[in-house]
């Protein structure tokens, strides 16, 4: 007998998957955004930060983590949902923001940032031509 599992979620979308049937089938989709749900980014055993990504040793891991799969040693991953950041930047300053916590300088910092940023590579720019013109021609 096929039982719901609560506070399952859809590992791309978050939407609630408590009414699908466990165990999960191959061919098991999400019903808000259709993507696989027999995934190795759904499974209990996944984890990003291994080299095989899977805590299953005699798990052979696809290439593919986000595409349906035979794995025998699937588990559904309650927290499986894990919303992504825009980019690799954005995560970094919100890993700084942690650290460091939010300030309203935050913004003047940042100005004052790529303010320095651009006369430091400006300064590479004109430096030599300065140089170039002030030494040419003077025959020392």
């Amino acid at each position: 007998m096929h039982t719901p599992m609560r506070n399952l979620a859809c590992w791309q979308c978050g939407s609630d998957l408590s009414e699908l049937p466990i165990p999960l089938s191959r061919h098991d989709q999400c019903p808000q955004c259709f993507n696989d749900l027999h995934t190795c980014r759904a499974c209990r055993h996944f984890d990003a930060t291994k080299v095989t990504e899977c805590f299953e040793d005699r798990a052979d891991p696809p290439v593919e983590k986000e595409n349906a799969n035979f794995c025998d040693f699937f588990a559904p991953k309650v927290d499986a949902y894990q919303p992504r950041n825009t980019s690799k930047s954005d995560a970094a300053k919100a890993k700084l923001d942690a650290l460091f916590g939010a300030s309203e300088a935050g913004a003047n910092g940042r100005s004052l940032v790529l303010a320095l940023s651009a006369s430091f590579f400006l300064g590479w720019i004109i430096f030599p031509i300065v140089w170039t013109v002030g030494h040419s021609g003077t025959g020392d």
